[in-house]
């Protein structure tokens, strides 16, 4: 398998709403809907662009992170007329249900959706796999303070 073209990171973001229901967060760019991510800078650690992309494309921090990538997957994209193969890495995490998401220019809105909304709603099939793949990694972390187990539930 050759080398990717271009290499991304990102984050399955996850919140507690105060009803305890359990919401991903969605990106709006226009032409798709994905979970935020972006290019590896020179030096960085999957998981420092992940973190790093976060901040700046929604203004919002993390409370948990899962310590590895919980999916990783690669697809063609097509950019100055000819097909590149992407690769990204996806993380999961929780924020704190009082975040104020702040988007960044690049984005024209975004969502919390419930998992099977979420789901719904994406664009890629890459990035509903990762989604799924962070629904299970909240599901076996289930003794991670923010969650109880009624809370959880609602991913099966």
């Amino acid at each position: 398998m050759s080398e990717p073209d271009e290499i991304s990171s990102g984050i399955i973001t996850f919140r507690v709403t105060r009803e305890e229901l359990i919401e991903v967060l969605l990106l709006d760019h226009g032409s798709h809907i994905s979970h935020p991510k972006g290019h590896i800078e020179e030096g960085e650690t999957p998981g420092q662009t992940a973190l790093r992309e976060l901040k700046e494309e929604t203004d919002l921090e993390l409370v948990v992170i899962s310590p590895d990538p919980i999916y990783t997957g690669e697809y063609p994209i097509e950019k100055n007329g000819r097909t590149l193969t992407k690769k990204v890495s996806y993380f999961a995490g929780v924020i704190h249900r009082n975040e104020v998401v702040r988007i960044s220019p690049e984005h024209i809105a975004f969502y919390w959706k419930d998992v099977r909304g979420a789901r719904r709603m994406i664009t890629h099939e890459g990035d509903k796999l990762a989604l799924d793949s962070a629904a299970t990694w909240l599901l076996q972390n289930d003794s991670t303070p923010i969650f109880t187990a009624g809370r959880l539930s609602q991913l099966g």
